[in-house]
C-alpha cells in the first residue's frame, strides 16, 4: 500500500505521498521507490489532482481512463470529477472481467481479494470556489465526499490521521500546509514498512479569474522546510517527553509505589 494524505487549508488543497508502491505482474508483485503517484487531471475550465494508494497497475489505468474522460469535459458541478472517476473505476473493472474470461462480478471481487489488487483513489479539485475533496475504494466504486480539513488513505492512513489531528490545519498557509502534510508521511515511513521513498507533494488552489490552479511540486522543492523536519521532531517529541513527565510527577505527587 502507501501513504496519501490531503489537507484542506486557507488557499489551496494540498496532498502528499510517499513514492514506495506495489506493482502486479505474472511473476508477483514487485515494488519501486521511485513512483510519481500524485497526476494532474484536466478539464476544459478547470484541474484536479488524483493521488493513488496501492496497486499501481491498476490504479494507473484508472487515472488513464479518468483523463481521457475529462478531457473537454466541463467542470459543472461539486460531483464532475468524483462522478468521471466512478465510471473510469466501473470501465476498469468491466475491463478486468472481459481479461478473467467474462467473469461474474462477484468472480471479480474475489480475484481482487486474493490477488491483492486493490487501490484507492483520492481527488481534490475546486468547484465554485469551494474545495472538494473525495475518495474512491476499488472494491466498492463509489466516491465519497471528505468534509474534514484533512483525510488519508493507504496502509499508513490511521498513523496519519492521528498526526493530523494535531493541527489547525483550515488556519494554516500554503508553506505550513506543506510542512504538515511531509511531516505526516515522514512519520508514517519510519513505522509503516509499506510506505518509503521521497515525499512527493500537489496542490490545487482557488479558483482566479473564474479557473483553479494545479501543480505538482518537483522533488526538491520545500528544500528548506525538509532539511527543518527532522530537528522539527526532534524538538516536539522532547518537548512532549517533558510535559508527560511533568504530568506524571503531578499526579503521582505524594504516591508511594506498591
Amino acid at each position: 500500500m502507501t501513504i496519501i494524505v490531503g489537507l484542506v487549508c486557507e488557499k489551496c488543497v494540498l496532498l502528499a505521498s510517499d513514492s514506495q508502491t506495489t506493482y502486479s505482474s505474472s511473476t508477483g508483485a514487485t515494488k519501486r521507490n521511485d513512483t510519481q503517484k500524485i497526476s494532474l487531471v484536466t478539464l476544459r475550465n478547470g484541474q484536479a489532482i488524483i493521488a493513488q494508494a496501492g496497486d499501481a497497475t491498476l490504479s494507473g489505468r484508472a487515472i488513464e481512463i479518468l483523463t481521457e474522460m475529462a478531457r473537454g469535459r466541463d467542470l459543472n458541478d461539486y460531483r464532475t470529477v468524483a462522478d468521471l472517476a466512478q465510471q473510469a473505476v466501473r470501465k476498469l473493472k468491466d475491463e478486468l472481467r472481459i481479461a478473467n474470461c467474462d467473469c461474474t462480478i462477484e468472480q471479480l471481487r474475489d480475484f481482487i481479494e486474493q490477488d491483492g489488487s486493490h487501490f484507492e483513489l483520492m481527488i481534490a479539485y475546486y468547484y465554485e470556489r469551494e474545495p472538494q475533496v473525495f475518495t474512491l475504494d476499488f472494491k466498492v466504486g463509489i466516491a465519497t465526499k471528505q468534509p474534514k480539513p484533512f483525510t488519508a488513505v493507504g496502509s499508513g492512513s490511521p498513523i496519519a490521521g492521528y498526526i493530523l489531528s494535531w493541527f489547525d490545519i483550515p488556519k494554516m498557509t500554503v508553506q505550513q500546509c506543506a510542512f504538515t502534510a511531509m511531516y505526516a508521511v515522514e512519520e508514517v515511513k519510519k513505522v509503516d514498512p509499506y510506505c518509503g521513498g521521497s515525499t512527493r507533494v500537489a496542490m490545487v488552489s482557488a479558483p482566479k479569474e473564474g479557473q483553479s490552479g494545479a501543480r505538482i511540486f518537483p522533488e526538491p522543492s520545500f528544500g528548506k522546510l525538509r532539511a527543518e523536519l527532522p530537528q522539527f521532531d526532534l524538538a516536539a517529541k522532547t518537548e512532549w517527553r517533558i510535559k508527560m513527565d511533568e504530568l506524571i510527577t503531578k499526579l503521582t505527587a505524594g504516591e508511594a509505589p506498591e
